[in-house]
C-alpha cells in the first residue's frame, strides 16, 4: 500500500501512489497532520489526555454505583452487562478505527468518537431502565474505542520519532490514573450527587477535549478513491473478540461456567479466531497486519501490555475487596491504598519517556516490569491481616513499575512502524491492554472464587453441629459472602440476627483474605512473565522510514 510521503506533503500535492499487490490497483493517499507549533502540541496533548482519562475511568467507575443503580432501575440479573458491553464495544472498535484513521484521517475519527461518547454518557445518565442503560453504555464503548486509539495516534503523528517517547510518557500516565481513580471518583459522586452524575460528569470535560483537539489539530485533505476496506477481517475480528469477551465477562456471574451459553461463547471463539487469522493473511490491506508481529519490539510490547492490563485491573479489583471485605476497612481506606499507586505511576511514566532515548527500550522496559513484579510479589507474600499502612507502603513500587513499563511499550509500538501505520500500531497497544484486562480479571476472579469456596467449606465442616446448618444456609455461596463482607451494614445485620455466628466472622474474613492472596499470587506470576517478555525487546529501535513531520502548509478542514 502506497502512502503520501512527507516530502510530498511539503509540496501539498495529491499525487496518488498505486499499489501493485495481488488485488486491483488501489489509491492510498494518507491524510497527514500538519506540523503543530509548540503551543499547539501542548493543546493537542492536553485535549487527548482529557479524553483518554474519561474513557479509562468509565470502564471502572460504574462498579461502585452498582447497588444504587439496581435499586433505582432494577434488573439485577442484567447488571453485569452494563460493564460487559462497554468493554466489548470498546475493544472491538479499537483495531478497526485505528486502521480507518490511518486511511481517512485521524482528526475526524477522534472527534466523531468523542461526540458518540458524550451522547452515550448523556443518555446513560438519563436511562429509565436497565436495558436503556446497557444500550447507551454500548454507545459509550464505541466512542471511547475511537478516541482511545486515534488520540494516541494523533499525539504520535504530531511529533518527531525522537520526541514521541517523552510525549507518550506524559500522555500514557492517564491510563493508570484513570483506572485507579475510577472507583474512588465513582463512589464520591454516588454518595454526594447521585449515580447519574458518574455519566453526566463526562459532558463538560468531553466538550472541552472536543474543542481543544478540533482547533489544534490540522490535517491536509486527501483523496481516498478506490480504497478497499477489509470488511471480512473486521467482521471476523468482531466475531471472535465478542465470543471471547462475552464468555469471560459473563462466566460465573450471569451464566455458570459449565452452562450451554458459556460453551457456545467459547466454541464460537475457537471457531472464529482461525477464520480471522486466515482472512487477515490473505487480505490485501488487513485490519491488523499479521506481519507486524514479526517485528520483535511489537510482539514483545503486545505481550507486556497484555499482562499489564491483567495486573492493573486485577489489583484495582482485589485491593478494594481485600481492604473492605477481608480487613473490614471503609471506602476511604481503599482510596488511600489506591492513591499510593497513582503518583508513582505518573512519575514512572513521565520519567521513562525521558529516559528511553538515552537508555534504550529494552533497559527501560526490563526495569519497569521488574519493579512491577517486585511490587506484586510484596502483595502476594504478605500476611492475612496487614494494616492499611502496610498496604499503602506496598503500592509505590508497583505503581512506579507499571508507569515505566507503559511508557516504554507505547513508544515501542509507534516507533516500530512508519507514520502511515501509527493508527494500527496504537490500536495494538490499546487492544492488548483491554484484552489482557478482560482475560486476566476473569482468570483471577475464578481462582479467587474457587479458593474462597474451598475455604468456606472447610469452615462449615469444622463448625460445631448446631452452627453448621446456619452456616451452610447463610454462607454457602462465596459470591454472596464476598458481597456481604464488602457491605458492612448488610453483614452486621445478618450477624445481629444470628448472634451465635459472630465467632465465625474472623475465620470468614481470613478465608476471604487467603483467597485474595491466591489471586495476588497469580498476578505475581503474570508479572514474572512480563519480565521474560521484556528481555526479547530490542535494545534500541531503528527510526521509522520518514523524513520528519511535514512542514506547515495551508490547512484545509479535514
Amino acid at each position: 500500500m502506497g502512502s503520501l510521503e512527507p516530502s510530498e506533503a511539503r509540496n501539498a500535492q495529491s499525487t496518488p501512489s498505486v499499489s501493485t499487490g495481488p488485488s486491483a490497483a488501489t489509491v492510498t493517499i494518507q491524510t497527514p497532520i500538519v506540523t503543530p507549533t509548540r503551543r499547539q502540541t501542548l493543546v493537542i496533548v492536553g485535549g487527548t489526555m482529557l479524553a483518554l482519562s474519561l474513557g479509562v475511568m468509565d470502564a471502572s467507575i460504574v462498579g461502585t454505583a452498582g447497588p444504587t443503580i439496581i435499586t433505582d432501575l432494577g434488573g439485577l440479573s442484567l447488571y453485569a452487562w452494563v460493564f460487559s458491553v462497554y468493554v466489548l464495544a470498546q475493544t472491538i472498535s479499537m483495531p478497526l478505527l485505528g486502521k480507518l484513521s490511518d486511511i481517512y484521517g485521524r482528526k475526524r475519527f477522534f472527534l466523531v468518537g468523542l461526540v458518540v461518547f458524550i451522547a452515550g454518557s448523556m443518555l446513560s445518565g438519563a436511562s429509565q431502565n436497565i436495558l436503556e442503560l446497557i444500550a447507551f453504555r454500548t454507545l459509550q464503548g464505541l466512542g471511547s474505542g475511537a478516541f482511545f486509539t486515534v488520540g494516541l495516534a494523533i499525539v504520535g503523528a504530531s511529533v518527531r520519532p525522537e520526541q514521541r517517547s517523552r510525549v507518550l510518557g506524559i500522555t500514557g500516565s492517564v491510563f493508570g490514573l484513570g483506572a485507579i481513580m475510577g472507583p474512588t471518583v465513582g463512589s464520591y459522586l454516588v454518595q454526594s450527587v447521585g449515580w447519574r452524575w458518574i455519566f453526566y460528569v463526562n459532558l463538560p470535560f468531553g466538550v472541552l477535549s472536543l474543542i481543544l483537539v478540533a482547533f489544534a489539530v490540522k490535517e491536509i485533505r486527501s483523496s481516498h478513491a478506490g480504497k478497499k476496506i477489509d470488511w471480512a477481517g473486521a467482521l471476523a475480528l468482531a466475531g471472535w473478540v465478542s465470543m471471547l469477551l462475552l464468555g469471560l465477562l459473563n462466566g460465573g456471574t450471569t451464566y455458570p461456567w459449565y452452562s450451554w451459553q458459556e460453551v457456545f461463547f467459547f466454541a464460537g471463539f475457537v471457531a472464529l479466531l482461525p477464520v480471522f487469522l486466515y482472512v487477515e493473511s490473505k487480505a490485501h490491506d488487513p485490519i491488523i497486519p499479521l506481519s507486524l508481529f514479526r517485528i520483535r519490539s511489537i510482539s514483545s510490547s503486545f505481550a507486556i501490555q497484555f499482562v499489564r492490563g491483567a495486573v492493573l485491573l486485577g489489583l484495582v479489583a482485589f485491593i478494594s475487596l481485600f481492604v473492605q471485605g477481608a480487613l473490614g476497612g471503609d471506602i476511604q481506606d481503599t482510596r488511600n491504598v489506591l492513591y499510593s499507586f497513582v503518583v508513582p505511576f505518573i512519575i514512572g511514566s513521565i520519567a521513562a519517556g525521558q529516559l528511553l532515548t538515552r537508555l534504550g527500550y529494552r533497559a527501560v522496559a526490563v526495569v519497569g516490569v521488574t519493579l512491577m513484579a517486585i511490587g506484586t510479589g510484596t502483595f502476594a507474600f504478605m500476611g492475612l491481616n496487614p494494616s492499611v499502612v502496610e498496604l499503602i507502603a506496598r503500592g509505590p513500587v508497583t505503581g512506579l513499575g507499571m508507569g515505566i513499563g507503559l511508557a516504554s511499550v507505547l513508544s515501542a509500538f509507534q516507533n516500530s512502524v512508519e507514520r502511515r501505520q501509527i493508527g494500527v500500531a496504537s490500536s495494538l497497544g490499546t487492544f492488548s491492554l483491554n484484552l489482557g484486562g478482560a482475560i486476566g480479571v476473569s482468570l483471577l476472579g475464578t481462582v479467587q472464587l474457587n479458593s474462597f469456596s474451598s475455604r468456606l467449606d472447610t469452615i462449615v465442616q469444622q463448625a460445631p453441629p448446631q452452627a453448621r446448618a446456619q452456616l451452610s444456609q447463610l454462607f454457602a455461596d462465596p459470591n454472596q459472602v464476598g458481597q456481604l463482607l464488602n457491605s458492612p451494614v448488610a453483614f452486621a445485620q445478618i450477624i445481629a440476627a444470628h448472634p451465635g455466628l459472630s465467632v465465625f466472622v474472623a475465620p470468614i474474613r481470613a478465608a476471604l483474605a487467603g483467597s485474595i492472596l491466591d489471586g495476588f499470587l497469580v498476578i505475581f506470576a503474570m508479572s514474572v512473565l512480563a519480565v521474560v517478555a521484556s528481555l526479547f525487546m530490542p535494545a534500541s529501535l531503528k527510526k521509522a522510514k520518514e523524513e520528519g513531520p511535514p512542514a506547515p502548509v495551508a490547512p484545509v478542514a479535514a
